[in-house]
């Protein structure tokens, strides 16, 4: 996915963001350091294939199981950075979506892949269930349950995602660099 959004874009959308938080101490740390905001391409999976899920309600013995399909699902696959942060940043658009050519990185620095198999899956799965949770809370009526997922991986396309991040000891940022 090329990047369709430009640093100066990615920097004016962080200040914008800092002025509707102005009260927050985030929002003035990270007002202080946007001007270290970097491009990367991001490694991540784009996974398909079926889910199981079990849900729980808190405090109870009985289970619910439901079966459903994880359609373009993207899990990072960089340990330098915060996934929490990534997640918020998505969904890229998957029309943008391009075959590799070298072109697209030239001059663009590149994250590279550095967890296992193992963790990857498990991010997968964790991902999942924060998915489906909104549904599974309505048809519940409550927050309290636990959802664990497995995926079934059927495809599994590695693919370099844009991003504009910022990491330091205190605040990690990230903006989407296709969609902002």
């Amino acid at each position: 996915v090329p990047f369709a959004v430009t640093k100066d874009e990615a920097e004016k959308l962080l200040k914008k963001w800092c002025d509707e938080n102005k009260n927050r101490s985030e929002a003035k740390h990270l007002r202080e350091k946007i001007k270290e905001l970097k491009g990367y391409y991001l490694p991540y999976e784009m996974v398909r294939g079926p889910v199981s899920c079990n849900v729980s309600k808190a405090g109870e013995a009985a289970s619910f199981s439901a079966d459903g399909y994880v359609n373009d699902e993207f899990v990072s696959c960089s340990s330098q950075l915060d996934n929490r942060v990534l997640d918020c940043m998505e969904p890229y658009n998957l029309d943008e979506l391009q075959e590799f050519d070298f072109s697209y990185v030239a001059g663009q620095s590149i994250k590279i892949s550095n967890i296992d198999e193992e963790e990857t899956k498990k991010r997968l799965n964790s991902e999942t269930s924060e998915n489906y949770r909104g549904g599974f809370e309505k048809l519940w009526g409550t927050r309290a349950l636990t959802i664990a997922s497995e995926v079934d991986t059927v495809i599994n396309i590695p693919v370099l995602l844009p991003a504009y991040y910022i990491v330091d000891k205190n605040i990690n940022a990230a903006v989407n660099g296709q969609t902002g």
